[in-house]
């Protein structure tokens, strides 16, 4: 989100993407197999929504603070936004 915000276009670390897919995988392969998913898998899957709706409303509110320069004139006086980093 920083890199966003900075103007930096930003990969995401390579292993989320990954394990975000053997997460589908897993779960895919209990429920075809009409077998009940294991706590473990289960938790995971809660705590990735979980953080997914955090992350959404903290992306949200960096970038209505930050992304405008004004506003982050505003809250970081001491910031010079003309110079570069």
């Amino acid at each position: 989100m920083s890199d966003e915000v900075a103007g930096r276009v930003s990969s995401g670390a390579p292993d989320v993407p990954q394990s975000a897919a053997a997460l589908l995988r897993d779960r895919n392969h209990y429920e075809q197999s009409a077998l009940p998913i294991p706590p473990r898998i289960a938790d995971m899957i809660v705590l990735t929504q979980n953080l997914a709706s955090i992350v959404v409303a903290l992306s949200a509110d960096i970038h209505s603070t930050f992304a405008t320069p004004n506003l982050a004139a505003v809250h970081y006086p001491q910031v010079d936004l003309g110079k570069a980093a």
